[in-house]
C-alpha cells in the first residue's frame, strides 16, 4: 500500500547534457584551436518531488522509512521512462 495515497505530488525534473572533448590553442601571430580525441557525453538529471503546497499534516514518524523507498521508485521511474503521469 502506498504512504502517499492519493496526496498530490510535484515531480520536478530538469535534464542537461554535455559533451566534452580535449583541445589545444595555440596563440601566437595567429590563434590556431584544435580538438582531439574522442567526444565524451554526460547527462544530469535533478529531481524535485515533494508533497503539494497545500498538503500540511505531519508524516507519520514510522512511515518515514518506506515513504523514502517510495520516492526514490519514483526518482528511478522518472529517469528510466520520463516524467510518464
Amino acid at each position: 500500500m502506498s504512504i502517499l495515497q492519493n496526496r498530490k505530488l510535484n515531480r520536478l525534473s530538469k535534464w542537461s547534457c554535455s559533451v566534452f572533448q580535449r583541445g589545444q590553442v595555440e596563440i601566437g601571430q595567429e590563434v590556431h584551436v584544435g580538438a582531439f580525441g574522442k567526444q565524451q557525453y554526460a547527462c544530469r538529471l535533478e529531481l524535485d518531488i515533494n508533497t503539494a503546497a497545500e498538503f500540511m499534516d505531519e508524516l507519520p514518524r514510522e512511515t518515514l522509512g518506506k515513504l523514502f523507498r517510495e520516492l526514490f521508485d519514483l526518482g528511478k521511474e522518472i529517469a528510466e521512462k520520463g516524467d510518464i503521469q
